[in-house]
């Protein structure tokens, strides 16, 4: 899937929810320039979230529901550098991202 650059205009939540064959998702820059919330729910095959978030600086919510754990390591933040994501500079400038596991009760916030 893609969002082309001036895509989706409007947008202000967006929400995918039990999409099996959503492997990869593209957003080039200028997509989205209004979203507020993303939402990822269960969406097994989604290997990473896009290169072009960091540039969707008016997200302030980012949740992640039931996704698997390697999707969910690549965004986590942790104390030293060494030990956060590979995609964490993708999402760092989002204030509020929640990641809830309800399968393996596992949980975590960043503020």
């Amino acid at each position: 899937m893609r969002c082309k650059a001036t895509g989706f205009g409007q947008l202000r939540f967006l929400r995918f929810e039990r999409l099996p064959n959503l492997e990869k998702w593209n957003v080039d820059e200028g997509a989205m320039p209004n979203l507020s919330v993303l939402t990822i729910v269960y969406c097994l095959n989604l290997e990473m979230v896009p290169s072009g978030l960091k540039f969707v600086t008016t997200l302030k919510e980012l949740n992640i529901v039931r996704m698997p754990k390697k999707f969910t390591d690549r965004i986590q933040a942790t104390n030293g550098h060494e030990d956060q994501g590979q995609d964490f500079d993708k999402v760092s400038h989002i204030p509020s991202i929640n990641v809830r596991n309800v399968s393996s009760d596992q949980a975590w916030l960043i503020s």
